[in-house]
Order: structure tokens, then C-alpha cells, then sequence
């Protein structure tokens, strides 16, 4: 999207200064007003500030503490998604058919965005080992702030990008709403402060043979990592589970579901998401 001016002075800057700062302001938290209410949060909700608040919630009989941003970031969205329409309870449901609460699980979420999702699968499988990967700054202070906040041990942060391969990338915000759920990232040419990692990259920092669960919401990006068999393969052939977000823009749907099919993975449908399970690899899951 283009940046928006008004007399030659960025938009971002105008909000900074009186009078716009208090219309700004203004419309944000009335906004806010209407999209908590709208939401119905049924846990109790904290205001920190004007630009921060938390949520206490029980998620299978164990409490968490949520901070978001308000409006205009898309933190409470991305709430309402995880832990209310609570898109990923199908996958964690099937995960709990093959393994124990407390099975010292392989889980990488790509596209963390502020960890919800990352806090989620910390509730179901606390012995779990979870990498977050997250190229956008912002986000990754409050991802940071959401795990720490609830003490889980088992934790690592990576400030970059799932990729097909290592290299330097830069964030676009020209894709949907262009809110702090919507960046994408692009290769550059040039060496940039955010790298691209390939998945048995990512796998090799903690030195996984396999993944048991691959959470991917990276905002279209998918379609580099499932654009020929060999690239598809090189994840799906070391993954139990899989939880994507496909952006139908890129129209990878049906490659993404060929892939699956080829690699022997059984999927579904929940909420946005495509879930898929690999039940031959199951099979080699001893308890």
C-alpha cells in the first residue's frame, strides 16, 4: 500500500502531533470499545494503559495471562481467533490421541505474530519445546512478554522468517488489512536485519531429527515453501502434524493439497485453517 501523506507529512507522524494525536486517540480507543465489546471476552479483562491491556484466562484447567495491544493492532482479533473460536482445539484434540500431556514434544509455530498460538500448545503439551519464529520487531517484544509472563521454560525465539532456504529478507506491509497480523516478507538483494531460515535450518538449532507439530500463518509465504516437490517434501517428510493458514490470493491450495496427499498426510478443514495428520508416522509413536 502506498504510505499516505496529507501536505507532504507521513501519516504516521501526523498522529503524533496535537490536535491529530487526541483525534487519533480518540477514534482508537472508541474502536476498541467496539471490537472488545463485539468479541465478548468471557475471561477477565485488564486495561495496563492506553495502548496495552492483558486477559486472564483457564485454558484446559491451567490460567495464563495475555497481554494485547489495542486497537489499531490486530492483537484482540488474533485472541478472538486462538482462544475463542479456538481454531487450533481440532489438531490439539487429535495430538492428544497419540501423545501424552506430558510427552517432550517438537513444536514449531511459524508466523507467532505475539505467541498466542505459542501459548496455546504450552497448555496442552507443557513439556513441550516450542520455537516461535516472527520476522516483525513489534510483535516479537510482545511474543516474548506472552511466554515469559506464564514461565514456560521450554522456549525459543527466532526474529525471522520460515523460508526455502537461508537468506536476507524484508518485511512488506501490502498484504490484506496491513495491520500486525498481515506482514509479509519478501528475498532482498541486500543484507537486512531479518533473515529467512530454512525448516531443517530452524530443526538444527535444537538438533530435532523430526517436528511433531508445524503451526505455518506466514501470510502467503507459503507458496515459496510448497511451490515443487522438493521443496514441500524437505518439510513434510520430517512433520507429524501440520496447522497452515493457506492464502488463497496465491492460489496454492490444491498444490498444497497434492503435496499432502503424495506425503501421506489426511486433512480437514477448521475455522481458516487446514489441518493434516500423518498417520503412517504415527504408527512409530511408542508411548
Amino acid at each position: 500500500m502506498p504510505t499516505l501523506h496529507f501536505l507532504g507529512i507521513r501519516k504516521s507522524t501526523i498522529k503524533k502531533l496535537p490536535p491529530f494525536s487526541y483525534l487519533f486517540n480518540w477514534r482508537d480507543a472508541r474502536v476498541y470499545s467496539k471490537v472488545k465489546k463485539e468479541i465478548e471476552i468471557p475471561y477477565p479483562v485488564r486495561d495496563i494503559s492506553n495502548e496495552e491491556g492483558s486477559i486472564s484466562l483457564n485454558i484446559n484447567q491451567r490460567e495464563a495471562s495475555i497481554y494485547f495491544r489495542k486497537f489499531p493492532a490486530s492483537d484482540l482479533a488474533v485472541f478472538n481467533q486462538v482462544f475463542l473460536r479456538n481454531c487450533y482445539h481440532s489438531i490439539v484434540e487429535e495430538m492428544q490421541k497419540h501423545f501424552s500431556a506430558n510427552e517432550a514434544l517438537n513444536i514449531i509455530d511459524a508466523g507467532a505474530n505475539v505467541g498466542y498460538a505459542s501459548v496455546y500448545f504450552h497448555l496442552f503439551f507443557p513439556s513441550a519445546f516450542v520455537i516461535s519464529v516472527e520476522p516483525e520487531e513489534s510483535n516479537i517484544g510482545q511474543l516474548k512478554k506472552n511466554i515469559e509472563a506464564n514461565g514456560f521454560q521450554h522456549h525459543e525465539y527466532i526474529q525471522g522468517a520460515l523460508w526455502n532456504r537461508s537468506a536476507f529478507l524484508r518485511i512488506v506491509k501490502d498484504f490484506r488489512d496491513n495491520r500486525q497480523a498481515s506482514f509479509t516478507v519478501k528475498e532482498s538483494d541486500t543484507t537486512t536485519g531479518i533473515r529467512g531460515y530454512g525448516f531443517e535450518e530452524i530443526m538444527n538449532l535444537q538438533n530435532w531429527a523430526e517436528v511433531d507439530l508445524l503451526k505455518m500463518d506466514i501470510e502467503g509465504s507459503e507458496r515459496f515453501l510448497f511451490d515443487t516437490d522438493a521443496n514441500a517434501d524437505a518439510i513434510l517428510s520430517k512433520i507429524k502434524f501440520l496447522a497452515i493458514e493457506i492464502h488463497d490470493e496465491f492460489d496454492i491450495r490444491h498444490t498444497i493439497y497434492e503435496h499432502l496427499k503424495r506425503n501421506g498426510f489426511h486433512y480437514f478443514e477448521f475455522d481458516d485453517l487446514t489441518l493434516a495428520v500423518n498417520y503412517k508416522k504415527l504408527n512409530n509413536v511408542r508411548h
